[in-house]
């Protein structure tokens, strides 16, 4: 959900004016991409700071 929101707030006006290209794809992923690595490690920070 986050990735989809993130995607059409960065990358809506090259979607919906239909000049996406192969170059976007690699951006795009790395929107859906950036919230998962962040909650991951944002989980893993507090799960040590709970062992310490």
């Amino acid at each position: 959900m986050v990735g989809t929101n993130l995607t059409a707030i960065h990358h809506g006006d090259i979607l919906l004016n239909g000049e996406f290209r192969s170059r976007h794809l690699f951006k795009i992923r790395l929107t859906y991409i950036a919230p998962y690595v962040v909650s991951a490690l944002s989980n893993v920070a507090a799960l040590n700071r709970l062992a310490k």
